[in-house]
């Protein structure tokens, strides 16, 4: 009775949580396409390489010219003093980018490398979501068969019953043996109860890594795969898992993308030259009573340099850090 409670108990709530969700019947290559375009993990890597992306962008941004305008006109008393740097004007127009930058263009660099990288943790993360779906693929269709084999099992033991039933009825066999082939019929259904929970809880796995909701299942196909091909050899696999491993690509990336960072960081003693170039439309009223001559148009073009002196031992000891 026990037995035939606990039976009853597990298929109901297998059967109330199957009324929740979709059931979505799927192929292993179906499976795996569906992983590939809506994979949470994946998704969440493949935004973490645009994010590399546009970081390219912004380290490069100092090499990039900009152009600012704006109006300084302002009235004046006594001798024109200049205002934030610029002399009086009606009109400004300066611009500024780096020329040469060895700190900067390292880090520019180590960005790209960074991309890099990021587009070997997406094709890790790849590989990762691909074993784990297939496998997560193989477990369901595992229980699948499991279960109707569980199922067949029962149906012959529930006959096995009948017929001891009718055999005992006859006076041809004791009753305990009908009492044995009824308690056998339970343990099979309570089995079968068992495989029913496993499979569900294996479809719903395989859904939740195909990027489905909480309550959706999985179901496995029934479909005819080809064998798989075996390598040749050992070594031959050993080279060539070295070869496509994209765990040693990201090592390799982290450690140049280090090496990078830090030689940007002893690069700071070397001197930074910048382009700097500025218009500015005067207006006569400010100069003409203490300059011998006034012109309207005024331009600047030319180049600012710095050298470094003393920078201190920050940057020895980022080095040092990275």
């Amino acid at each position: 009775m026990k037995l035939s409670s606990f039976a009853l108990f597990l298929g109901l709530c297998a059967t109330g949580l199957s009324l929740f969700g979709e059931v979505r019947v799927l192929t292993l290559r179906q499976a795996l396409d569906l992983a590939l375009a809506q994979n949470p993990d994946l998704l969440l890597a493949r935004l973490d390489q645009q994010k590399a992306r546009y970081q390219v962008t912004v380290t490069h941004d100092p090499f990039a010219p900009k152009v600012f305008a704006g109006s300084g006109a302002a009235w004046s008393t006594g001798f024109p003093n200049s205002i934030e740097g610029s002399a009086p004007s009606i009109v400004t127009v300066r611009t500024q980018m780096a020329i040469f930058n060895r700190p900067q263009s390292y880090l520019v660099a180590q960005a790209n490398e960074d991309a890099r990288g990021a587009g070997v943790e997406v094709a890790r993360r790849q590989e990762e979501v691909i074993f784990r779906v297939a496998s997560l693929y193989l477990d369901a269709e595992q229980a699948a068969r499991s279960l109707d084999a569980a199922r067949r099992q029962s149906d012959n033991l529930k006959r096995v019953r009948e017929l001891m039933a009718q055999r005992v009825a006859e006076g041809r066999e004791l009753a305990i043996e009908s009492k044995k082939a009824n308690l056998a019929v339970l343990r099979a259904a309570q089995h079968v109860d068992n495989l029913s929970v496993d499979l569900m809880t294996a479809e719903s796995s395989l859904a939740m890594a195909l990027g489905f909701g909480a309550d959706d299942r999985a179901r496995v196909a029934a479909e005819e795969r080809s064998a798989l091909v075996v390598p040749v050899s050992e070594e031959a696999s050993i080279e060539k898992a070295l070869e496509g491993s994209t765990e040693l690509k990201r090592l390799e990336s982290n450690m140049q993308s280090k090496m990078l960072e830090i030689k940007s960081y002893r690069a700071e003693r070397l001197p930074k030259v910048n382009l700097v170039a500025q218009y500015s439309l005067f207006a006569k009223y400010n100069y003409q009573d203490y300059f011998a001559k006034f012109q309207y148009n005024n331009a600047q073009v030319g180049a600012s340099i710095e050298i470094p002196l003393l920078v201190g031992r920050a940057g020895q000891a980022q080095s040092l850090q990275a």
